[in-house]
């Protein structure tokens, strides 16, 4: 394979290099990986991009952000009253913190996960199914005619 070398005495930036002798850009990013700087600045923002967006979707563990806890009362479905924001969803943890209510509008289930009550869930005549229950000692959970399913008992 013939290599093409370049030099320069009045610049060694990357843009220099392209323009100099004639060498096309193709010829300096295959041979040499050279690369301008605005598409190493767009690699290099590609990368952050990416980190960040796992961290977000993955945590910094590494694992899924398997939790979702309260930070206000209201309705399961309403993505507001969850942080982080969004409906819980099948094997996240759930936890109800104190203060806090949340009323079940349908039957619902986090599968694999675990549901922590510390405040209030009112589950009304909806069913609930979870891992594992957990809570504090003011934690509690209304039903009427509801059928609760924790792990594979009822």
């Amino acid at each position: 394979m013939n290599k093409t070398f370049v030099t320069t005495t009045s610049s060694s930036t990357p843009e220099a290099l392209f323009s100099s002798r004639n060498c096309h850009k193709s010829v300096l990013e295959s041979n040499f990986r050279i690369k301008p700087n605005h598409q190493i600045f767009t690699s290099l923002k590609g990368c952050l991009m990416a980190l960040f967006l796992s961290l977000s979707l993955f945590g910094a563990n590494g694992l899924s952000f398997a939790q979702k806890s309260t930070i206000a009362s209201g309705n399961w479905n309403n993505a507001a009253i969850w942080s982080p924001a969004g409906v819980p969803t099948t094997g996240q943890n759930v936890v109800i913190s104190a203060g806090h209510t949340v009323n079940l509008v349908s039957n619902t289930s986090i599968g694999t996960g675990s549901l922590t009550v510390n405040g209030t869930l009112n589950r009304a005549n909806r069913s609930f199914t979870a891992a594992s229950l957990s809570g504090a000692s003011t934690g509690v959970i209304t039903a009427t005619a509801s059928i609760l399913t924790v792990g594979s008992g009822n």
